[in-house]
């Protein structure tokens, strides 16, 4: 499958924004052996900037060879990628935006996982508002994460006792 492209040039992405330090990436001089990365730096010189051309190349692979077939497998791929080199580092608006459209409970575990409690809570919320408006609108129930939805309650309640104790 395409799981290795799509993790390299998540991290390609990544170095050329100077997020990925000591990653060994190469960023530029590909070499013949390499066929891929000859089409990101072709593309590159193309464009003139290669941090813009590494994501919209990304973002143009996941809308092509990522979708509601595969689960957005590699969509998800990107995200955990992207969150485990360090949750400082904001989802490209694309990429989250076509989660949250798409499979709102994995960018919700994905969250979860990297203890990004905020943005969980803020996009819990947004799923059950969304919900709600679809079955008013046309009286169709939408499975929500309840179980994500109480694992997410359970950290934020934790975080907040963490936080009382902390202040005393």
């Amino acid at each position: 499958r395409l799981h290795a492209v799509f993790q390299w040039l998540a991290n390609l992405c990544l170095a050329r924004q100077g997020l990925l330090p000591g990653s060994g990436v190469r960023v530029g001089l590909a070499t013949q052996a390499d066929p891929f990365a000859l089409a990101v730096d072709a593309i590159d010189e193309a464009s003139g900037d290669p941090v813009t051309a590494s994501w919209r190349l990304l973002m143009s692979l996941l809308r092509r060879y990522d979708g509601q077939e595969v689960n957005y497998e590699y969509h998800r791929l990107v995200c955990d990628t992207i969150l485990s080199t360090d949750t400082r580092i904001r989802l490209p608006t694309q990429l989250a935006a076509a989660l949250t459209r798409h499979y709102p409970a994995a960018l919700l575990r994905s969250y979860m996982k990297h203890n990004l409690l905020q943005s969980a809570a803020f996009l819990a919320v947004s799923m059950v508002r969304r919900a709600g408006a679809q079955l008013e609108a046309t009286q169709r129930q939408q499975c929500l994460p309840f179980n994500q939805f109480d694992i997410l309650l359970k950290a934020l309640a934790a975080y907040e006792q963490h936080d009382y104790n902390e202040s005393e």
